[in-house]
């Protein structure tokens, strides 16, 4: 991507952010306040499904568990367990590496969370406010979700739907900056099935 290209698309972004801050944002969290209990209380279990730490905890435990195996095991059974690790490790870093990024980027941004509006009537983005209440953009739960299906995606390409491996096919090898974008598309891992 050339220069003045990128400039312009981060215009453009920008653009596009202050209009859905300006026009969407408070009406659609005001729409959402009246919500009923049920219905909030459904979208309060189903946000717990993209919480890192319940892809994290488990893989770090198998990871743990795979490494202290791993180390009696001998000849194929050693391999075998090495490559399991290796695919365990994979998934563990690209949930909590893409979190970290994730985590820099709300720093950076510091959108007010819905809550926020509905106490204190704050919906601008307050850049480098340090705290959760400011931490809304990017979504954590998403990047989670996300970071596990691309990563399923391509330790496992020829089960994964395809949007859940496109970073793997597209852009081409041949873009230095795909890895960059994101590190999953990169299609070298010797562990891939």
């Amino acid at each position: 991507m050339t220069r003045p290209a990128l400039f312009l698309a981060l215009g453009g972004f920008l653009i596009l952010e202050a209009a859905l801050v300006l026009w969407v944002d408070r009406p659609f969290t005001l729409w959402a306040a009246g919500l009923t209990p049920m219905v909030r209380n459904v979208s309060r279990h189903l946000t717990l499904a993209g919480d890192s730490f319940y892809s994290l905890l488990p893989l770090g435990l198998a990871a743990i568990a795979l490494a202290v195996a791993r180390l009696r095991a001998t000849g194929d059974r050693r391999r075998h367990l090495n490559r399991q690790f290796a695919m365990v490790a994979f998934v563990f870093l690209a949930v909590a590496l893409s979190g970290l990024a994730v985590d820099g980027v709300k720093a950076v941004v510091g959108r007010p969370r819905p809550q926020l509006f509905l106490t204190d009537g704050s919906y601008l983005p307050q850049p480098f406010h340090m705290g959760f209440r400011y931490y809304s953009f990017p979504s954590g739960h998403a990047n989670t979700l996300v970071a596990l299906a691309l990563a399923a995606g391509c330790l496992w390409p020829r089960h994964a739907c395809p949007c859940c491996c496109w970073p793997a096919r597209w852009p081409p090898r041949g873009c230095g900056w795909a890895p960059i974008i994101h590190p999953m598309c990169l299609r070298a891992w010797p562990w891939r099935l």
